[in-house]
């Protein structure tokens, strides 16, 4: 019997899978979504709060011309929203329209990056018409030659146009993607890279975003403490057949954030439509067709303290930084700062910069990679944090770094007094488990799961 089991499990559940349809099974929340694209769009200045928007449970709609820097920064940066633009039959599009026949015309020849492959876009064309895969391959390349000259052709929407990461000059970590797939690929739940925010442009077909704010735990999906290790279940599919979509839907009317966020916000971008992600916030993304979106992610002035107790705080899950030419921008800095007797913002900072410049340089550039290996499989540790708090210092920020600084350090509190909690609850447990044959069900046997990259939507 149980082998009869296996080898239906083997069979009939991935075919199952990629039977999936999701327009079927998401039918009223797209007629509902599309209903509030064409009548029900709002001003940010309608609300005090995102949380005075009247459609519960799901993510805010606003109008694009509505949102300006001090809107963003004074109400919305924490909290996810849907931007429409607002143009007429006569007027461009806001967004390009780049569909996968006019990126075809242009790049056939030019290898995108799709997950763990690198294709022309020709052979992955052929592959979205034919694929009857589970798990469909999904586009998601941030560095082809086609990317260098599609990264300059399009005007980024004004609240995400402070972006502290550019300080880091060329050795930014990767922050624009291309992003494409057939109807029934997407991404499990994750959070953004770094810590960072960011937006998402659809330009064709349409998405179902489920999004949960960062202390709420997507059902189904597990993590350790840190959440450097993201386990969830095989793919998209399992995690809505398996009921989990409906156990988030149950939480959109429970108040479980300390800001008093709603626990769970589902929506649907369409054609031209921009949907913001908030530092930190969980989120899973389905293509309800077949689509191509544009996204990017960025550091706003409210959000450079939590994004630097990031890099200083959580090492091992920096991605995105390469390190031939984070090293090469980074000798160009030490040179100069030594040419012109510069002086450092910390004395630490500048200890830990020399060190690594005289450890470097010892070095053979051969030793070092190009390729973005994350901080986690480094050589050696590349010192992004005090390497930050420099270049803003040397941009003159040393007001805004200061206050942000003092806020990291408040993070770091919060987070030791948290650590603190959650260590006592873990001994009571254990000594209970000692004393009283406590044991935990964690149903080891032939359950997997598939870790998360953290930043494909």
């Amino acid at each position: 019997m149980e082998r009869i089991l296996e080898k239906f499990n083997l069979v009939y559940i991935p075919y199952q899978n990629s039977q999936v349809d999701y327009q079927k099974i998401f039918a009223n929340v797209i007629k509902e979504e599309k209903y509030h694209q064409q009548h029900s769009i709002f001003q940010s200045q309608d609300f005090q709060s995102p949380l005075d928007f009247p459609i519960k449970g799901r993510i805010p709609r606003l109008s694009e011309s509505s949102m300006s820097m001090s809107e963003f920064n004074s109400k919305w940066h924490n909290y996810p929203f849907i931007l429409q633009a607002e143009t007429d039959s006569s007027s461009e599009p806001r967004w390009p329209k780049w569909d996968m026949p006019y990126l075809l015309s242009r790049f056939p020849d030019v290898k995108f990056r799709e997950e763990c492959v690198d294709w022309p876009l020709s052979l992955y064309h052929d592959y979205t018409l034919n694929n009857i895969d589970e798990n469909p391959l999904y586009l998601f390349d941030c560095n082809s030659e086609a990317m260098k000259q599609l990264k300059t052709e399009f005007v980024r929407p004004i609240y995400s146009q402070t972006d502290h990461f550019t300080t880091f000059g060329s050795s930014r970590p990767d922050n624009t993607w291309l992003i494409m797939g057939p109807a029934r690929s997407g991404s499990t739940f994750h959070k953004d890279p770094n810590s960072t925010s960011a937006w998402n442009a659809t330009l064709q077909g349409c998405k179902l975003w489920v999004m949960l704010p960062p202390d709420l735990k997507p059902p189904g999906v597990h993590t350790d403490l840190e959440e450097s290790e993201v386990t969830s279940p095989l793919g998209l599919a399992e995690w809505v057949l398996s009921g989990f979509y409906n156990d988030s839907v149950k939480l959109s009317d429970e108040t479980v954030n300390k800001d008093g966020f709603s626990g769970c916000l589902i929506g649907v971008t369409f054609e031209q439509d921009l949907i913001h992600v908030p530092s930190g916030w969980w989120h899973t993304v389905v293509n309800l067709t077949d689509s191509v979106a544009l996204t990017a992610n960025f550091v706003p002035s409210v959000k450079l303290a939590t994004v630097l107790n990031f890099l200083k705080n959580k090492k091992n899950q920096i991605s995105g930084f390469h390190p031939k030419t984070f090293n090469n921008v980074f000798v160009e800095f030490m040179t100069k700062m030594a040419n012109e007797g510069k002086s450092f913002f910390d004395s630490d900072n500048e200890s830990v910069l020399k060190n690594y410049l005289k450890d470097i340089t010892s070095r053979e550039p051969s030793e070092f990679t190009d390729e973005d290996v994350g901080e986690l499989h480094c050589e050696i540790e590349l010192p992004t944090y005090q390497f930050f708090v420099e270049l803003l210092h040397q941009d003159g920020m040393d007001d805004e770094l200061k206050s942000a600084l003092e806020q990291m350090r408040a993070i770091e509190r919060e987070n030791n007094r948290g650590n603190v909690k959650k260590s006592e609850v873990w001994e009571n447990l254990t000594k209970e488990g000692a004393d009283s044959g406590f044991s935990f069900g964690f149903g080891f046997g032939d359950e997997e799961g598939d870790e998360d990259d953290g930043d494909q939507n």
